[in-house]
């Protein structure tokens, strides 16, 4: 087990993988549990794709050992690469302490800039219609940072993702955490659409349908 000496050094070192920097303890977790292991070739949502980001969320929760500080939401999106399925998960930046929050999310940001995601004037240009989180700060960076990396080797137009809400979804009154949400009432509790900003800079990825990525089209 790592001690909490190492754990601080993780979460305050930036961590290098391809060509894009790991920022947080959970980028790191995320990274792990994208890259390790083989997804089965009959993966389905139900099967390991949701299960799977649950327990991103309870590795979250555990290693940050403050409820408080763990990420306010999560992001799994599957994909194709080269006819080889592939996933990446992501979180939020809303739970580190502000400073580091900002340069976490700036950096973000500059990668997305680099990599023609995002317009320079977009760096403190919420499109929240409530004046909410930038750019940079959404759960879906990383996803979408990793499938940028791979160039033209992954299928967009097959690429699917959900984000979780980590604190509803871990809650003591879910009977089954690992259970898919199989009622609409359920994925609304549990589950979130894209927020505005990705709404924007998804599409730019290519030809990837930001509908694949809403709760109405979660296909339990």
């Amino acid at each position: 087990m790592p001690t909490r000496a190492s754990l601080v050094l993780l979460r305050e070192s930036k961590l290098y993988c391809t060509n894009f920097e790991l920022e947080t303890l959970f980028d790191l977790v995320g990274w792990i549990f994208s890259v390790a292991g083989h997804i089965p070739e009959d993966a389905t949502t139900a099967n390991y794709y949701y299960p799977l980001v649950i327990l991103y969320c309870q590795w979250c929760r555990t290693l940050c050992n403050n409820k408080g500080k763990e990420p306010q939401m999560v992001q799994i999106t599957w994909f194709l690469q080269e006819g080889t399925k592939r996933v990446c998960i992501g979180s939020n930046m809303d739970r580190p302490k502000s400073a580091r929050k900002e340069i976490a999310r700036t950096t973000r940001f500059n990668m997305l800039s680099r990599d023609g995601l995002v317009l320079g004037y977009e760096r403190h240009l919420p499109y929240t219609g409530d004046g909410g989180q930038l750019i940079g700060h959404c759960a879906e960076t990383f996803p979408m940072l990793f499938i940028k990396s791979l160039g033209n080797k992954v299928t967009l137009a097959d690429a699917r993702g959900i984000a979780v809400k980590p604190f509803q979804a871990l809650d003591a009154g879910m009977p089954n955490k690992l259970d898919v949400p199989d009622t609409q009432t359920l994925r609304r509790d549990l589950l979130e659409d894209p927020c505005d900003n990705c709404e924007v800079v998804l599409p730019r990825l290519g030809n990837i349908n930001p509908d694949h990525f809403s709760v109405d089209h979660f296909n339990a």
